[in-house]
């Protein structure tokens, strides 16, 4: 059986992400697990979902997780998403900024400053896009 995920975006409102991966039901456990891996781009995440076999069917016939469930938050900042259609992905994790023009950048954001036309030095804050090259 196949399960369908939303995984809701990080950093960003338009990033949307749906992943289907394979349900695996956990022999003799009695709590339902849910694992979400926030990835260095800080846009995508992943979610694993086990359930336990206490865990009911719906209506559809899909299993839905129990009322004992274990959420797990897990820092993967050292790890690519894995995604084509990400710019950070794309650009191997290191990137120059089209905004502010510096780097090398590890994360999804620019957090070099640099000075504005009022002489003010500020951090960039741009996101990684498919503007930028590689760093």
């Amino acid at each position: 059986m196949l399960v369908t995920i939303y995984l809701a975006p990080l950093l960003s409102p338009h990033a949307h992400i749906y992943k289907t991966s394979p349900a695996r039901k956990l022999q003799g456990a009695s709590m339902c697990s849910v694992v979400r891996y926030h990835h260095r781009c800080g846009r995508h995440s992943t979610r694993s979902v086990s359930y336990c076999q206490n865990a009911p069917q719906g209506r559809n016939g899909q299993e839905i997780l129990c009322g004992n469930v274990s959420r797990t938050e897990s820092n993967q900042t050292q790890s690519l998403c894995g995604r084509p259609e990400c710019a950070h992905n794309s650009l191997g994790g290191y990137w120059m900024c089209c905004f502010c023009q510096q780097g090398p950048n590890t994360g999804g954001i620019c957090l070099l400053s640099y000075v504005d036309a009022y002489r003010l030095n500020v951090v960039c804050e741009h996101r990684c896009c498919h503007s930028c090259w590689r760093g």
